[in-house]
């Protein structure tokens, strides 16, 4: 069977991340796919693995009557809605691909969104304009409500971001929905699946967009870094991607000589570093599915990270890794030290941990879990 992945903001770039990989598993799994994006400039003398069509609008996909299917990767965003019921008009089957932890709408019960938790401990003044966003904000999940019940299946990337949708579709009254809801992880690229590991270091790595400063949480992995370093003997840590600058003016000088900051390196060296590191960092405030430490995984490092949805995944009861209980120093320097000390005492096998993550992530398999999604929805074997 034919399908169509259609992502938007498609890139170059994202050859090597989901977009890119979904559509070349699918391909390693025995099927067919087309990724579809708008029309840009910058994929002008692009040629990719894979068939790639530019479209000027959405309208132009009705001269694809011939797909049956078609993926959407979004952000359960309704944005997208009148995308999808173009889809839907042209008698096509619509899978949602959520980049998403499944956290939904500030109008269900907060206990369900740590996101919102400031918002518990706000000051008397917070509550008027609080009282004033929570109608919006209801339209705007009802919108999010109508997506999923148009489309015929929603994936997520985690088993506890499907937990977080079914919350969500519970509270407001779909809980018929709960059956379209999928979960699937996303790929890691061939060349990492396929990359001998070399020897282990004392190393821990962190990979991220440091000037994002609500996303990634750079004064938490320094502060992390600044607690544990000093008590974890012979280790040092690797600090990779842009706002290298920033993060410099901000580290202890009694860390200098134990930190290195690269800023933006390619793709081969962060996978060097990778493979010679013990234990990948994150500090993330939110993700719904990190590639990097997807690929440390599957490089033979653990994770050490925030209490996040795909980490908790990723970590696998505490056998590959540790993550803190809370989004504080104290905490995740409790995770990162103790991992530190697992592989002080070799409790940590990065062959074996290597070798059941890239059985699991490799993208064969995830387009393998597309197709079989796909034949549940249209009944076609």
């Amino acid at each position: 069977m034919k399908l169509g992945l259609i992502f938007d903001g498609y890139e170059p770039f994202h050859e090597y991340k989901c977009p890119g990989q979904i559509v070349a598993g699918i391909h390693d799994a025995g099927g067919e796919a087309i990724l579809f994006t708008l029309k840009k400039q910058s994929l002008e003398g692009y040629k990719p693995p894979f068939p790639l069509i530019q479209v000027t609008r959405w309208e132009d996909l009705r001269r694809f009557q011939d797909i049956p299917c078609f993926i959407v990767y979004t952000w359960i965003s309704p944005k997208y809605n009148a995308l999808i019921k173009l889809l839907k008009g042209m008698g096509a089957k619509v899978i949602v691909k959520a980049d998403s932890d499944g956290r939904m709408g500030l109008s269900v019960k907060p206990k369900l969104h740590f996101h919102v938790l400031r918002f518990l401990v706000a000051p008397p003044w917070w509550k008027v304009p609080l009282r004033f966003f929570y109608p919006a904000q209801r339209k705007h999940d009802w919108l999010k409500v109508k997506q999923m019940r148009d489309v015929d299946a929603l994936v997520v990337e985690s088993p506890l971001a499907v937990s977080n949708v079914c919350a969500f579709l519970i509270h407001m009254g779909y809980a018929g929905l709960i059956p379209k809801v999928f979960f699937i992880p996303n790929p890691v690229t061939p060349d990492i699946i396929e990359t001998p590991l070399p020897k282990k270091e004392n190393l821990v790595v962190a990979v991220g967009r440091w000037d994002d400063w609500l996303q990634k949480n750079p004064g938490l992995l320094l502060e992390t870094l600044g607690r544990c370093l000093p008590k974890m003997k012979g280790w040092k840590a690797i600090i990779i991607g842009q706002g290298k600058e920033k993060l410099e003016k901000r580290i202890s000088r009694d860390l200098t000589q134990r930190v290195m900051f690269t800023g933006p390196i390619p793709h081969e060296n962060v996978k060097d570093y990778l493979g010679r590191a013990k234990i990948f960092l994150s500090s993330s405030r939110f993700e719904g599915f990190s590639i990097a430490a997807s690929e440390a995984l599957a490089l033979g490092c653990t994770l050490v990270g925030t209490p996040l949805e795909s980490f908790s995944y990723l970590v696998r009861g505490g056998w590959s890794g540790s993550l803190a209980t809370s989004f504080d120093a104290a905490s995740l320097s409790g995770a990162l030290f103790y991992e530190s000390e697992a592989w002080n005492r070799n409790l940590r096998n990065p062959e074996e941990i290597a070798a059941f993550w890239r059985e699991r992530l490799k993208r064969e398999r995830v387009g393998m879990g597309y197709l079989q999604v796909v034949q549940e929805i249209t009944g076609e074997k």
